[in-house]
């Protein structure tokens, strides 16, 4: 699967997914050199996020109780 960058904000990425759900996606160096539009594979994901409510797809109106964890740690080995 792969994501579509909305916006870069260093190692956190605002992206959309196939789907077209937003969602708030963190790793390590995911955002280095990425501008919006590139699309990233969901191999290089640590985190992700996505918004539980339709009222909540806009970045700024998102509350940290609105966001839900959906996948823990890809890699296996400690960082």
């Amino acid at each position: 699967m792969q994501y579509t960058v909305k916006k870069p904000i260093n190692n956190i990425l605002r992206v959309v997914d196939p789907t077209g759900c937003e969602r708030i996606v963190t790793g390590r160096g995911l955002g280095f050199g990425v501008k919006p539009g590139y699309k990233i594979e969901a191999e290089t994901v640590e985190r992700s996020y996505r918004m539980t409510s339709p009222a909540m797809q806009t970045f700024r109106t998102t509350r940290a109780a609105s966001l839900r964890c959906t996948s823990s740690t890809q890699s296996s080995t400690p960082p």
